[in-house]
């Protein structure tokens, strides 16, 4: 399925079965010369199908088209070796390419061991990390390749057809996450930066970032831009994008505020105890019964919360041997 955005601007729509999203978004840039795509789906057959289909449909010759990385989850980056295989640039945030096996190598046991170890302090069972690891797609549907690829920065610019395309360096989603933005149109390609019906996840295990806090930074960043179409990662074009960012920072304000609320001055909680008493699990009650991967992913945003809150002086993260813990900062 293809449809025509704006004159030679086209989005394909690629499933992910399985996956509560459903589809995810491929953006081609059609040129006499050189084409380009933006974001792939995952490394497995339905979703190649769906993309190369749609490329013959739009007219696409893949000899004579590079491929854009709004970041490099799985989802979005899953199908780097089909561009590599035909001698495309391939363009990615810097960042994250020098991040790339963590985000999407993790089959490698030495990757898993890493995050084994990170995961493991803030309450997972061995036997959820276990299961974790048979069960993330981001291990499963990584991609074949990932030599070569060209690194962007904020600002680099990248000419296709008739558009003049700026990158928007967005960390927050990931650590390289980039947005590309063409002025004349006024249209944002968004990547997971920003979506039209949800909060993106911003997850970190890594308890020195600040990822929550870069996002917002991100957030405040793209409003400056006068944008008049925001083409997302996922599901449907938008143009409310300053309505979306107020909503998207008024989500995490009151996530902020669910967690401080769930602190008297004496509990201790880790992460994933407080992800079990967080309003996601209101709708069938019982944390006990969620599917491994989305406990994994909801610890993982609750982590960014408690770092955030830790940064700005109202929690406080107590590390011992075995576990992270966090409570309520003593302001006296």
């Amino acid at each position: 399925m293809f449809e025509e955005i704006l004159p030679t601007i086209f989005r394909i729509t690629i499933p992910l079965p399985g996956h509560p999203l459903k589809t995810m978004n491929s953006y081609v840039i059609l040129s006499r010369e050189r084409s380009l795509v933006i974001d792939t789906g995952w490394n497995r057959y339905e979703c190649v199908e769906a993309l190369l289909d749609g490329l013959e449909l739009i007219g696409v010759n893949l000899a004579r088209t590079d491929l854009f990385l709004t970041h490099i989850h799985a989802d979005h980056a899953g199908l780097i070796g089909l561009f590599q295989k035909n001698h495309a640039k391939i363009f990615c945030g810097r960042s994250d390419m020098e991040f790339m096996d963590y985000y999407i190598n993790t089959s490698k046991p030495k990757d898993w061991q890493s995050l084994r170890k990170l995961a493991k302090p803030h309450g997972f069972s061995d036997t959820e990390i276990d299961a974790a690891i048979d069960t993330l797609t981001g291990n499963r549907y990584a991609p074949d390749y990932n030599d070569n690829i060209i690194p962007v920065e904020d600002n680099d610019i990248i000419l296709v057809g008739n558009y003049k395309l700026r990158c928007i360096a967005t960390p927050g989603h990931t650590l390289g996450h980039m947005c590309l933005y063409e002025p004349e149109s006024k249209t944002l390609f968004s990547g997971d930066h920003l979506l039209g019906e949800i909060s993106p996840t911003i997850s970190q295990w890594n308890l020195s970032d600040s990822n929550l806090a870069n996002y917002l930074a991100s957030l405040d960043k793209v409003a400056a831009y006068a944008v008049d179409k925001v083409l997302p990662g996922h599901w449907d074009a938008f143009t409310n994008c300053r309505t979306r960012i107020n909503e998207t920072k008024a989500y995490h304000q009151c996530r902020n505020a669910e967690i401080l609320e769930l602190f008297d001055d004496e509990k201790t909680m880790t992460a994933y105890q407080i992800a079990s008493c967080l309003s996601w699990n209101k709708k069938h009650h019982e944390w006990t019964f969620f599917p491994i991967s989305r406990k994994w992913g909801a610890v993982a945003d609750t982590l960014s919360q408690l770092c955030y809150l830790r940064d700005q002086g109202v929690l406080k993260m107590n590390i011992n041997q075995h576990h992270v813990t966090w409570s309520k900062k003593n302001r006296f």
